[in-house]
């Protein structure tokens, strides 16, 4: 509150206004409240007719004079050591624009309890930068009956200056006298910054007159300004107040105006509410500086809140607090620069409901500006939000497919999306397939390990090509092991004969394109047990004496050749030409087994075996059966038992 400074030097005092040509103290005074002003020692330099009729003092006994002989003798010390230390110190123990209970001390020493309120003074035209109060006695000694609604009310007026609903009170000609933590947030001004301020100091379009002159509770809507300059639109509840329900008329307690400031939102005609209110989408409207003004049907079911719950409140609510914290300094960046970041655009991050839950939202923001550039209209911000929770939902299953498809048969892939139970079953006819580098251990002992990976993801790469061509289904690879079959997880007509071509084709890709290598692969026909093990990553796998026996195959097998047993040759004995291997080799757990290797393909192939959707189960010939062997003989000379050496270039 602008005022003067007043010394205790008389002459100097009486150059300067006296304290109650300043409107405040002037309507407070036509109110009938007791006005004390004291300089900054202390001493009294205003006392007006109520003041005189309230302490039994005159004003000319006490102008001049230490406020100390309005107060009782226990405070006094109290007093003179709360003024030094707020005026060295800004100490915050004088409560400043707050109404609390005193006790003072009349001139016949009789000590009364009074309402108090103190301002800060300063005269905008002096340099001695002092610090005045004013003090507005409300009431005399209250009745007995009475301490307790005051009491009550003392309580309400703490509850408003604290309250985040914003509330200002004003005298009768519309000076601010409280400026309540919510007026402050809305506003943007501290109650310093404001008190003793006419209302168009916060609405430049005054239109109070008539609730002033009729004393008569009233609402009107008019545009609000922010400190920094922002233009808002408000409802005002204005209700005429005084600080105590008199009874008795003609009371001269002061007069107030309580206005309760509500920020609403742009007017939106009756068509675009009910399509605000239709929208699927989360449609929310906020101003500049960041508070809710418009929140549609669908934005209170996705989040949880009320509309009333959330008008006024700051968008920043709806956010985790990992991004709330960066939205001021974006929102004021932007203020200051017009720089739009995300305006225009459509984006995916997270919001937070009402109980705490975080979910992914797609978000687009617009900005709402008035047709006419020089219009003093609000700009408002405009956002449209989309739940986007069962969309992410899906892209996680339809990405748990996709990988399922690329671990896993496409078969067993379709069958485990569409059917969760556990996969496992006999398959009567499969051909099992292994092929292995041979020396591959030396050999990675000596390559840099790119190299070595490299070398590896070209041969299976190569390998996986040639098996789809032939029809067959990759199961896994073990260090340098590779193994594939034919005839699961489809059961197909002939698989050893799509087997022996693909495994044919495996050698000649190998040894056209990594020269010096050599492989070893190994083939059996039989039956299996085939299944999906594992949650996070399934795999599919087989297991029997047919897959054992196919992996002794290439390990007792001969760099370079295709070994592979009676089955295989019974089954396609007239399409392939086979050698019977001279010596008789003894497979771990089966015991001595004679064994085959296959040469090439007698003539041309018959169309290529397709899926079949049933199974037939075919008789194979005993491993020892030597009488149903159809092979034809061919002269290899002495077996190689024994892998050579092989130099290789680095």
């Amino acid at each position: 509150i602008n005022a003067e400074y007043m010394g205790t030097n008389k002459k100097e005092a009486g150059r300067r206004r006296r304290p109650h040509s300043f409107p405040f103290i002037s309507e407070m005074e036509l109110e009938g409240a007791a006005v004390v002003a004291i300089d900054e020692v202390g001493n009294i330099t205003h006392f007006n007719q109520a003041a005189e009729k309230l302490f039994g003092h005159t004003s000319q006994s006490v102008l001049s004079k230490c406020v100390s002989i309005l107060l009782p003798e226990e405070e006094v010390a109290l007093h003179h050591d709360k003024l030094k230390r707020y005026l060295e110190e800004d100490s915050k123990d004088i409560a400043l624009h707050r109404i609390g209970t005193v006790s003072a001390r009349h001139a016949d020493s009789r000590i009364v309890p009074l309402e108090l309120l103190v301002v800060r003074l300063h005269d905008s035209d002096d340099h001695h930068h002092s610090v005045l109060g004013v003090c507005l006695p409300v009431v005399s000694v209250p009745k007995q009956e009475e301490v307790l609604s005051r009491k009550l009310e003392r309580n309400v007026v703490e509850r408003i200056t604290g309250a985040h609903t914003s509330f200002v009170v004003t005298t009768p000609t519309g000076v601010v006298v409280l400026f309540n933590r919510g007026a402050s947030e809305m506003f943007g001004f501290s109650a310093i910054e404001v008190l003793g301020k006419p209302l168009s100091f916060l609405f430049p379009t005054v239109g109070f007159d008539a609730a002033f002159c009729h004393r008569q509770p009233t609402t009107v809507r008019l545009p609000g300004r922010r400190k920094n300059g922002e233009s808002f639109p408000a409802e005002i509840h204005l209700v005429p107040h005084r600080l105590h329900q008199q009874q008795a008329e003609g009371d001269s307690s002061p007069f107030f105006f309580k206005m309760i400031v509500r920020e609403t939102p742009p007017q939106v005609d009756t068509l675009s509410t009910a399509i605000l209110n239709s929208s699927i989408d989360a449609v929310i409207s906020v101003t500049e500086t960041g508070n809710i003004v418009l929140f549609n049907s669908s934005a209170q079911r996705m989040f949880g809140y009320s509309e009333a719950e959330l008008l006024r409140s700051n968008v920043k609510i709806l956010m985790p607090e990992r991004i709330a914290e960066h939205h001021d300094e974006y929102m004021r960046r932007y203020v200051l620069e017009r720089t739009p970041r995300i305006l225009g655009t459509v984006r995916e991050t997270v919001a937070r409901r009402a109980d705490g839950c975080e979910f992914p939202i797609e978000l687009s923001i617009s900005e709402c500006r008035p047709i006419n550039p020089e219009s003093t209209s609000c700009v408002y911000f405009v956002a449209i939000i989309r739940d986007i929770r069962e969309r992410k939902r899906l892209e996680e299953s339809y990405m748990h497919q996709q990988l399922l498809f690329r671990i896993l048969p496409p078969g067993i892939a379709s069958q485990l999306t569409n059917d969760s139970s556990r996969i496992a079953e006999v398959l009567d006819s499969v051909c099992v397939i292994f092929a292995d580098v041979v020396h591959f251990t030396e050999l990675s002992n000596s390559m840099d390990a790119l190299a070595l990976i490299q070398l590896l993801d070209n041969i299976f790469s190569m390998f996986d090509d040639i098996i789809h061509k032939f029809g067959l289904t990759k199961v896994k690879t073990v260090g340098d092991a590779y193994m594939c079959v034919c005839g699961a997880p489809e059961p197909v007509d002939r698989p050893a004969e799509a087997a022996c071509r693909c495994v044919l084709a495996m050698l000649q890709a190998f040894n056209e394109q990594f020269g010096p290598l050599e492989i070893r692969i190994g083939l059996h026909l039989g039956s299996v047990t085939a299944g999906v093990i594992g949650s996070s990553v399934p795999a599919y796998d087989l297991w029997g004496r047919t897959v054992n026996v196919a992996s002794r195959m290439e390990s007792h097998g001969i760099p370079g050749r295709i070994q592979t047993t009676k089955q295989v040759v019974d089954a396609c004995d007239t399409l392939f030409a086979f050698e019977e291997r001279s010596t008789v080799i003894d497979v771990k757990g089966i015991g001595p087994m004679q064994t085959y290797f296959l040469l090439e393909e007698r003539m041309a192939p018959p169309p290529t075996a397709v899926a079949r959707p049933y199974r037939s189960p075919l008789c194979l010939a005993s491993a020892g059966d030597t009488n149903s062997t159809s092979v034809t003989p061919r002269s290899s000379g002495a077996d190689r038992l024994t892998v050579p050496e092989l130099t290789l270039g680095n």
